[in-house]
C-alpha cells in the first residue's frame, strides 16, 4: 500500500498494482434532482476498498451513463483514498442510470439513478399595488393611501421604486421598499376628483403599477336635506322620530338638526332602559335597536345618526305624545355634518 501512495497520482500503467477479486465499490450519491438546465450538477461518490475495508488507490473505474447526461470526470483513477467523483449535466428533464466498474474486474460494480428536474421560468420583478385608504376629503390635510409591493421570484424585496401622481402632475419621486417589499405613499389634494399614481422600478421601467384614487369634495356644515310634512292623524297618539326624517338618507355619525317642530301640542318623552320608540306600532320596544344618540334631554333635535339609512326606517328612544286631536306640520332637516 506504501507504493500505492508513493505512486498516485501517477497513470496506472506507469504504477501498477494489482487488483483483488473481492474489491468492494460502493457508491453515495451526493447531489441529485438538479435542474437540467446544462450547468447544475448531480454527483456520486465512489470508494474503492479491500476485503479488510482498506482503501484502494490507482485502480481505474469505467464510468457510463443513459440518457443524454454528459459526465465530468476529472481522473478515471481512485485516489489515495480509494475515491473517485463524477458529475453529471444536462439539458433533459429525464432520470439516468449512472455505472462505475473497476476496469481490472468488471464484476466489482454498481449503479446510481439521478434526476434532473425541469428547469422552471426565470425569476422576474413584479411589482404590484392596492389602495388602503380612499374617498378622503379634498381639504389639502385628509390621506389618501397605496401600498407598493415589490417582488422578485415571488418574494418580497427591497428596491427603489419611482412614485409619479397627478394631483397635479408632480415630478416623480424616488422611494426604497423595506425588506418585505412594501412601501405605502400618503396623497393629498385640495381639489375634489379622481386622480392616478403609479409606481415602475428604476432598474427596469417596465415592471410598473398604478392606481386610481379619488379625493370627495369638502362639504361646509349645515346643509340642508330637505323639508318633510308631518301628518298626525286623530288616532295617532305619539310621533317617533320616523316620520319627522322621512325619505331623506341619513349618514352614520353625522349630527342633525329638524326646525319647525311645533313648540305647543306636543310633548317629548324618552323610552326607559334599552326600549327603542317604534311609531307604527306606537310602543316602546325592546327586540329593537336604536339608530340614533339623542343630544338634548326634551327634543328630538339635535340627534346623532348611529347608522345610515333611510330616515323612516331608523328608530330612536325619543318620542313626541300629540296633545292635539289632530294637527299638521312640515319641518326642515340639517345635516349638521359629522362629528
Amino acid at each position: 500500500m506504501e507504493k500505492n501512495t508513493i505512486c498516485h497520482p501517477i497513470t496506472s500503467p506507469e504504477c501498477p498494482v494489482s487488483p483483488l477479486a473481492n474489491y468492494e465499490l460502493n457508491a453515495r450519491i451526493v447531489a441529485n434532482n438538479a435542474p437540467a438546465d446544462g450547468a447544475s450538477f448531480n454527483g456520486v461518490h465512489y470508494t474503492l476498498s479491500s476485503p479488510v475495508d482498506l482503501p484502494v488507490a490507482n485502480q481505474q473505474l469505467e464510468i457510463s451513463t443513459t440518457g443524454s447526461a454528459t459526465l465530468i470526470v476529472p481522473t478515471y483513477y481512485t485516489n489515495n483514498s480509494g475515491v473517485l467523483d463524477v458529475a453529471l449535466l444536462n439539458t433533459v428533464p429525464e432520470t439516468v442510470e449512472l455505472y462505475a466498474y473497476l476496469a481490472a474486474d468488471t464484476s466489482v460494480n454498481t449503479h446510481s439513478f439521478l434526476t434532473f428536474i425541469p428547469v422552471g421560468p426565470a425569476p422576474t420583478y413584479e411589482l404590484i399595488s392596492t389602495v388602503l385608504i380612499d374617498n378622503a376629503r379634498a381639504d389639502g390635510n385628509s390621506q389618501n393611501a397605496v401600498m407598493f409591493y415589490l417582488t422578485y421570484g415571488g418574494t418580497g424585496v427591497s428596491g427603489t421604486i419611482l412614485i409619479s401622481d397627478f394631483i397635479p402632475s408632480n415630478p416623480p419621486v424616488s422611494r426604497t421598499t423595506g425588506t418585505d417589499g412594501r412601501y405605502t405613499a400618503y396623497f393629498t389634494s385640495s381639489n375634489p376628483g379622481s386622480f392616478n399614481v403609479s409606481a415602475q422600478l428604476r432598474s427596469d421601467p417596465s415592471v410598473s403599477t398604478s392606481e386610481t384614487i379619488t379625493f370627495t369634495p369638502v362639504v361646509t356644515y349645515p346643509v340642508f336635506l330637505g323639508s318633510n310634512r308631518v301628518p298626525t292623524p286623530r288616532e295617532t297618539n305619539f310621533l317617533g322620530v320616523e316620520p319627522f326624517f322621512g325619505p331623506l338618507v341619513i349618514t352614520a355619525g353625522h349630527r342633525y338638526s329638524i326646525r319647525g317642530i311645533p313648540t305647543s301640542g306636543l310633548f317629548f318623552g324618552e323610552c326607559p332602559n334599552s326600549y327603542v320608540f317604534n311609531d307604527s306600532s306606537q310602543q316602546c320596544r325592546l327586540d329593537i335597536t336604536s339608530d340614533f344618540t339623542l343630544l338634548a334631554v326634551d327634543s328630538l333635535t339635535p340627534i346623532r345618526a348611529l347608522n345610515s339609512g333611510v330616515g323612516r326606517e331608523l328608530h330612536s328612544p325619543g318620542y313626541y305624545f300629540n296633545g292635539y286631536s289632530a294637527q299638521e306640520f312640515t319641518v326642515d332637516v340639517y345635516d349638521l355634518g359629522p362629528e
